[in-house]
């Protein structure tokens, strides 16, 4: 969260233009790092200083994408209208 990309997309002034700017640094860090989650993994279960090095309590992306969500609940753009109409569009079969 110390990144500026990160403080950035928060700093947003509305929730769309967080929403973008907070997928496109996501999508950024995750395309580097997922390929190699599976191998640190693996290293981490059979050699214990590879372990130390991984965070012991919760998963930190658990812990930036709470943060992201608690800013972008925070806007004041038509938060709940937005909310409303994506659902509807995503959930509803019969709101035409």
């Amino acid at each position: 969260m110390d990144r500026d990309w990160f403080r950035a997309a928060c700093a947003e002034p509305t929730a769309a233009a967080q929403l973008r700017a907070h997928v496109s640094g996501v999508r950024e860090i995750l395309g580097r790092v997922a390929p190699i989650m599976p191998l640190i993994a693996a290293a981490a279960a059979s050699d214990p200083e590879i372990a130390a090095q991984w965070p012991s309590g919760p998963d930190p992306r658990y812990t930036v994408q709470h943060a992201a969500a608690k800013a972008l609940t925070s806007k004041p753009d038509a938060w709940e209208a937005w909310a409303r109409a994506t659902l509807i569009d995503h959930l509803c079969t019969d709101h035409a």
